[in-house]
């Protein structure tokens, strides 16, 4: 058995949603500092996709089940949120592509990425709540 929680919004806006972003000087600077290399610039994606969620499924580990209390006749809790609610915990990250055989790194590109672990110390921060609308 898993316990788990689901994050989602009653009017079935999104939970999560951020724009495409254009990538510009800044972040090639950050891009370049975060892998220590001044690298071309053609190898950036000129891009940042963006990311839509409408709800977000997290497993649980029993201890932290016990530990909200809210586990006791269930294994599955569902936590309303507002629109947009979870971009405050969105980040956005570098991740890049290495040739297997060289080892020459071939593309660098910005996404954003959501920590499960995030969420959840902020939901446990703010006590569990079944309806969640401040972070």
């Amino acid at each position: 058995m898993e316990f788990k929680v689901r994050f989602y919004s009653p009017n079935a806006y999104p939970i999560v949603c951020s724009p495409h972003v254009e990538v510009g000087l800044l972040l090639l600077d950050k891009a370049r500092k975060a892998h220590k290399e001044n690298f071309p610039a053609s190898l950036i994606s000129p891009r940042i996709a963006g990311l839509v969620l409408h709800s977000l499924i997290l497993v649980l580990d029993e201890k932290f089940a016990e530990k909200s209390k809210i586990f006791d006749h269930c294994n599955v809790v569902e936590v309303s949120v507002g629109h947009n609610f979870l971009n405050k915990l969105l980040e956005l990250r570098l991740d890049k592509r290495v040739d297997a055989e060289s080892g020459i790194t071939t593309s660098i590109f910005f996404k954003y990425k959501i920590f499960e672990l995030d969420v959840l110390e902020a939901w446990q921060r703010d006590g569990y709540p079944l309806v969640w609308d401040d972070i």
